[in-house]
């Protein structure tokens, strides 16, 4: 066995085709704070108001009463996606 290099090994070598590869990611970051756990607890103060007849509750501090909160609002698609 040689374990030495010669010119034809080493032009050889360069002569080998090589294959680019482009991988593209998607990252997507939801901006409307619309996450499982505001969401969640919007669904559970309200359960909790309708079962308190109609009532506030002082855990849940009226969050959810505001329509464009994050906790009146179900998950986004992005949330979905997970």
């Amino acid at each position: 066995m040689n374990d030495k290099w010669s010119a034809e090994q080493t032009a050889a070598i360069s002569d080998v085709v090589t294959r680019r590869v482009t991988a593209r990611i998607g990252i997507f970051f939801d901006g409307t704070g619309n996450n499982r756990v505001n969401s969640q607890i919007g669904a559970d103060c309200q359960a909790l108001i309708e079962m308190n007849g109609g009532q506030h509750i002082k855990e849940c501090a009226g969050r959810h009463v505001h329509p464009g909160s994050s906790y009146s609002n179900d998950l986004s698609n992005i949330a979905r996606l997970v």
